[in-house]
């Protein structure tokens, strides 16, 4: 069985960039909030060079190498554990994952917007990731809020339960101090107690921060305690090659990227709005004339 991992946080901070570069299957890139409804996902291979060796001794009749299934889920928003931006669909989504991979904005784009209706080069890179604890946080009270009830009456019919409740308990007053559950100190039974209710604090979190070129080399400061891991996934290798090339300024790099992408983006979005539950989906036809090629010193 492979490890599961979701790549959350809030809308437009490079997910589905990540998401496609690690498992180069495309997902919908869109400088829109909600652009990925439907999770996306994509399994890739564990590279180990001691699978061959190994090989080479038995002579298996094929290879299987590990596997990690990434799974891109949309944008997190401030309510979600409330149902704001569809969150509920989201943090069930999380739930279904053995891990978090959280992505975090740090490049400044004034073209990528943060948030419905504002744009800007102002980053805040624990704004964003407390946003997005706040709302596990928020999610898993409310988890055990509703658990709590049941298990104290399992507690009291089967006493080897009792451990289970009073974890749930502790775990409650702790998650209401603002910290994650994965950090209250317990024992190895409470731990495994604790595995049952299946918190979304208790997975491990990996964060990535999402930077601009030139800080790709900088000391970022940790994030809950875990130093993020700095890549650079705005970049489109092809096209930023190809506008090179041609003596783009990098200053159009995103602007240009973004109006030779719009047609697409548009129609996906249309698509996932009208169709997204239908069996049978419409056919796409051309809307204009079909025009002769001309060569590139004729245009």
């Amino acid at each position: 069985m492979s490890l599961s991992i979701g790549i959350v946080g809030l809308p437009n901070v490079g997910k589905s960039t990540l998401f496609t570069a690690l498992t180069k299957k495309t997902g919908l890139a869109a400088n829109y909030p909600f652009a990925t409804i439907d999770p996306n996902v994509g399994i890739v291979d564990v590279p180990d060079s001691r699978l061959q060796k190994l090989a080479d001794i038995v002579n298996p009749g094929r290879i299987v190498p590990a596997t990690v299934e990434f799974v891109d889920i949309a944008g997190l928003v401030k309510g979600a554990n409330e149902g704001e931006g569809l969150g509920n669909q989201f943090l069930a989504n999380i739930r279904e994952t053995d891990a978090i991979c959280e992505v975090v904005r740090y490049f400044k784009d004034p073209n990528v917007m943060r948030e419905v209706g504002r744009t800007g080069e102002f980053v805040d890179p624990a704004g964003d990731a407390d946003t997005i604890m706040t709302e596990l946080i928020l999610a898993d009270m409310g988890t055990l809020e509703k658990q709590l009830p049941k298990l104290e009456k399992e507690a009291k019919r089967d006493k080897e339960l009792m451990p289970k409740f009073e974890v749930a308990k502790r775990l409650l007053a702790w998650l209401n101090e603002g910290k994650r559950a994965a950090s209250m100190e317990m024992t190895d039974e409470e731990r495994a107690a604790a595995k049952g209710l299946f918190l979304l604090t208790m997975k491990p979190i990996l964060y990535v921060a999402n930077v601009d070129e030139d800080m790709l080399n900088e000391d970022l400061a940790p994030i809950d305690g875990v130093k993020p891991l700095p890549i650079c996934a705005n970049i489109d290798l092809y096209t930023g090659f190809i506008y090179k090339m041609l003596g783009v300024p990098e200053t159009l790099f995103t602007p240009l990227f973004a109006v030779a992408r719009m047609a697409g983006w548009s129609a996906h979005r249309m698509e996932e709005l009208f169709c997204a539950h239908r069996i049978i989906r419409p056919a796409y036809r051309p809307v204009i004339e079909p025009l002769e090629y001309k060569p590139l010193a004729d245009r």
